[in-house]
């Protein structure tokens, strides 16, 4: 089914107003409150790096100066910093990687103990119903036999009286 567009749609158009203006830094690194600033990121290992830089960037008025400039990429964490919070995440995930190993290795250790016990019970299952069919086999020959008797005593005492 095909929509038709109506007089109000097909006339409007995004109004888009371009500005030929120098962009400077200061609209990137602009002073927010202090719950903007905040990372957004998640913290590693209940650790959130120090960061003084804002969230995200804000519009400028396209007057700075060279000492904001400075003051603000000052903020921003530097290469050891950066370094320091990915070899933090690395241990973090190594750690949290070798707990799971060990516990798949320990379930891993249960399920073969499991399978072991498992072909154990069925070999023992079929050895109990073999032997409950000998027992079977036993027990209808002597309830033959004991009919086979009672019935030769019957006959004798028939034949004696």
């Amino acid at each position: 089914m095909a929509l038709k567009k109506t007089k109000a749609q097909a006339g409007t158009t995004p109004s888009t107003t371009l500005t030929t203006s120098k962009t400077s830094l200061r609209r990137y690194f602009a002073e927010k409150s202090e719950t903007d600033q905040q990372s957004k990121m998640t913290a590693a290992a209940g650790k959130s790096p120090t960061c003084n830089a804002p969230a995200s960037p804000a519009p400028s008025d396209g007057s700075t100066d060279g000492a904001d400039q400075k003051t603000l990429l000052t903020q921003l964490p530097s290469k050891s910093d950066l370094e320091a919070m990915f070899s933090r995440m690395e241990k973090s995930f190594g750690d949290k990687l070798q707990t799971l190993h060990e516990e798949v290795s320990h379930i891993d250790n249960r399920v073969q103990t499991l399978e072991k016990e498992g072909e154990i019970t069925a070999l023992h299952l079929t050895n109990v119903q073999s032997l409950q069919q000998v027992h079977n086999e036993a027990i209808l020959f002597l309830q033959r036999k004991i009919e086979d008797l009672d019935n030769r005593g019957r006959r004798n005492n028939l034949l004696s009286t």
